[in-house]
């Protein structure tokens, strides 16, 4: 019988897209199939979950987090990452990746003005 925290967490790992075995995995006390059945219980497909993991993806790569890192915590293929983003949500990692670069140079100038100019003399 899952607690009311457990079910709460499992909730959330769902809705960030995680797939029922690796939620049991960094669950203590839990196995896949209670995942599984809670997930059915609860009326979401694996399609929602997928998709949700899609979605959590592009968010990730927006702020700036590496495919390594994502791959790694999904317990997925770095090309993996890539290849699904660009087939399912016609996303490019490399235009991400630029965007996010792009804000944190935005960023970076912002701090420099509020600083102002090195005085040289």
């Amino acid at each position: 019988m899952l607690t009311e925290d457990q079910r709460y967490q499992i909730l959330k790992a769902l809705s960030l897209g995680f797939a029922d075995t690796v939620i049991a995995e960094k669950m203590p006390a839990v196995n896949h199939m209670q995942v599984y059945n809670y997930r059915k219980k609860m009326g979401i497909t694996s399609e929602t979950v997928v998709e949700n993991r899609y979605n959590t993806w592009v968010r990730m790569l927006e702020k700036g987090i590496g495919v390594d890192a994502i791959a790694e915590l999904y317990k997925v293929k770095e090309a993996s990452v890539s290849i699904m983003l660009m087939r399912k949500k016609g996303f490019s990692v490399s235009d991400a990746l630029k965007k996010a670069q792009q804000r944190r140079n935005k960023q970076f100038a912002g701090k420099c003005k509020e600083h102002g100019p090195f005085d040289w003399t």
